[in-house]
């Protein structure tokens, strides 16, 4: 399992700054950083700011399950594909207090999506052939005084998702604990 503890230039900031560097009004971010789940742009440059592909869906499922969500976007969001067979999530901001349930549908989307997956498969393709199914996602974790303190990325085989998540909320509380 290749969990890892990122340091990146996002610690130690509030959601409300991470939030206007995503090039959104002063309004827009003061509106979002209040929500528990924010769903970041994987990438920013040239005055683009464009969102894994998949976004979209996954963000339809947490709503679908009544999770208080949004996306870091106050036009059209922009999805860039990249061409290969995995299950792209991207950048989450996440408050300490919905960890467990960010985590929870973060693993049922995956797992959803791979159940999904498998059963669009034409039959004449041998399972031998198939790649298993990836996932790549970073979540960064907003503690109760609205200070990012942990990101964690995964890159590797959907099949770990539900460890992959049981050992994420294990390292934050943890760090929580100390």
């Amino acid at each position: 399992m290749n969990i890892e503890l990122i340091k990146t230039d996002i610690l130690n900031r509030s959601a409300n700054e991470i939030i206007l560097e995503c090039g959104v009004s002063k309004k827009f971010a003061q509106q979002i950083s209040n929500t528990p789940i924010v769903l970041l742009p994987d990438i920013q440059r040239d005055n683009v700011i464009a969102f894994a592909v998949g976004l979209q869906d996954f963000y339809d499922y947490c709503k679908s399950q009544s999770a208080d969500i949004d996306i870091c976007a106050e036009e059209n969001v922009i999805e860039i594909e990249l061409c290969s067979r995995k299950i792209r999530i991207g950048k989450i901001l996440v408050r300490d207090v919905v960890l467990p349930l960010a985590l929870s549908l973060l693993a049922n989307y995956i797992y959803d999506a791979c159940k999904s997956d498998i059963e669009v498969q034409p039959t004449a393709i041998e399972q031998e052939y198939q790649a298993p199914p990836q996932v790549s996602f970073t979540i960064a974790v907003e503690d109760s005084c609205g200070v990012v303190r942990k990101e964690y990325s995964y890159d590797g085989p959907a099949k770990d998702i539900q460890e992959v998540t049981q050992h994420v909320e294990k390292l934050w509380n943890e760090d929580a604990a100390k």
